[in-house]
């Protein structure tokens, strides 16, 4: 790791997931309309990626855990917000809230959760 933030392989692995999830709901579709799959995936892995990056910023700045223990509670919350996505609980196409801030919301909350789980069992 970088210092104390997370590395941009760590960043760019978590967002991994998060675009298999987009694939596998079919909002990145196998045959897209307008550009090509290979865009959208590339324009969904530097979105995931920079946001990613801005929370873990963020999650270090107001003092949660360690550095290790940060990227282990951010790794579960992606994976709890990728089951959302895959389940639909998180849309593909909602009307009343805007996709990308409700996984980025999403990620915050079950972060927040496992947090305060952990804080419990210490």
């Amino acid at each position: 790791m970088k210092g104390n933030n997370m590395n941009n392989q760590q960043s760019l692995t978590l967002a991994v997931k998060l675009c298999c999830a987009d694939m596998s709901c079919g909002y990145i579709s196998n045959a897209p309309v307008l550009g090509t799959r290979e865009a959208l995936i590339a324009e969904r892995l530097a979105y995931y990626h920079e946001q990613l990056t801005v929370l873990a910023d963020s999650f270090q700045q107001n003092g949660h855990v360690n550095i290790t223990g940060r990227l282990e509670l951010l790794t579960q919350a992606v994976a709890l917000t990728s089951a959302d996505i895959l389940s639909d609980v998180i849309s593909v196409a909602p009307v009343l809230y805007d996709r990308n801030e409700k996984i980025i919301e999403q990620i915050k909350t079950y972060f927040c959760l496992l947090n305060r789980s952990e804080e419990r069992r210490v």
